[in-house]
């Protein structure tokens, strides 16, 4: 027999306490389980490990509550709170080499993210605009939505949403995801000129069809209306996004608490803005006086039918 399986490995080796790398290993795939029937043991210091598999099987035989399927959207974009900055680069200058690395991109992304929680808009829009740049010119190009976007909220953070809503004119295509497409609708409706109306509308229209009962639709189109002189129809779309998060009561405590919230402040946008047209002094936007095609969806939220009363106020029941 040879040395090293001749003698059993020292007590004191066996009772040491493991790595803490090994302790804290997730297997990926698991490990071989054994049921109480499997095990034999005359051990009594097994008997816990045979009593809890007895109780684990015991348990896997019990019907699973059925979850109720939930639809969750995201309405406002929330840069994760990232705390960690050794991402950062030294300098702007160092961005292109930074960028070469494996996750450097990725890297640099979190540094936008965190610099953005921070409140520092033109820090962000500076390491932006240095990814970009050295993006355009980098043999192997990563898709930069998420940088376009970063680059057009620090732009409106920073109060320049005509400077947002031309920088996003050259990338107007760059995406078709629903997200994207808010993004258009919200730089453009707080852009003024009758131009940006029809780019707000556009957007809009579009978002509609990939969420056709999001109440930021509404919200947004209220907006417009409102910034173009039509108060009563900024007061429909409101009260039609007030009936919309009625209808999608969230099942979440902490998210039912936001959308009471919102809808407060609804309402009482709403009551202002339903009180203006008597006193207005200035004239509606006449380009929204008709609305030709492709504009005929607005009809519901600009003096058409009205959306359907029977929903049930969910929000308002404490269940």
């Amino acid at each position: 027999m040879s040395a090293h399986h001749s003698q059993p490995p020292p007590a004191e080796h066996i009772a040491t306490a493991p790595d803490p790398l090994v302790r804290d290993a997730v297997e990926a795939h698991g490990i071989v389980q054994f049921t109480a029937s499997q095990t034999k043991s005359d051990n009594r210091d097994d008997d816990w490990l045979i009593a809890a598999m007895a109780d684990a099987e015991a348990a896997a035989e019990e019907p699973a509550p059925v979850k109720a399927p939930r639809h969750f959207i995201d309405r406002d974009y929330v840069m994760r709170a990232t705390y960690d900055g050794c991402f950062h680069a030294p300098s702007l200058d160092a961005i292109p080499s930074i960028f070469a690395l494996k996750q450097g991109p990725n890297s640099l992304v979190s540094s936008m993210e965190h610099l953005y929680v921070a409140g520092d808009y033109a820090g962000t829009l500076a390491v932006a605009e240095a990814w970009r740049a050295t993006n355009a010119t980098s043999k192997k190009k990563f898709k930069e939505t998420e940088v376009l976007e970063i680059t057009a909220r620090c732009m409106l953070r920073l109060g320049e949403p005509a400077h947002a809503a031309t920088f996003l004119d050259a990338h107007r295509s760059a995406s078709t995801d629903a997200g994207w497409l808010l993004l258009l609708a919200e730089t453009y409706s707080r852009c003024e000129g009758r131009e940006r109306v029809a780019d707000a509308l556009q957007a809009l229209q579009a978002y509609d069809i990939s969420r056709p009962v999001d109440p930021t639709t509404y919200r947004l189109l209220a907006r417009v209306f409102e910034k173009s002189g039509y108060m009563s129809r900024a007061a429909r779309c409101l009260r039609t996004a007030i009936e919309l998060y009625g209808r999608n009561a969230p099942d979440a405590p902490i998210a039912r608490i936001h959308a009471l919230a919102e809808v407060k402040r609804l309402e009482d946008l709403a009551v202002r803005l339903e009180a203006v047209p008597a006193a207005r002094t200035t004239a509606p936007d006449p380009s929204l006086e008709a609305l030709p095609e492709p504009w005929a969806w607005l009809d519901r939220a600009a003096g058409g039918e009205p959306m359907d009363q029977g929903a049930d106020d969910k929000l308002s029941k404490d269940e």
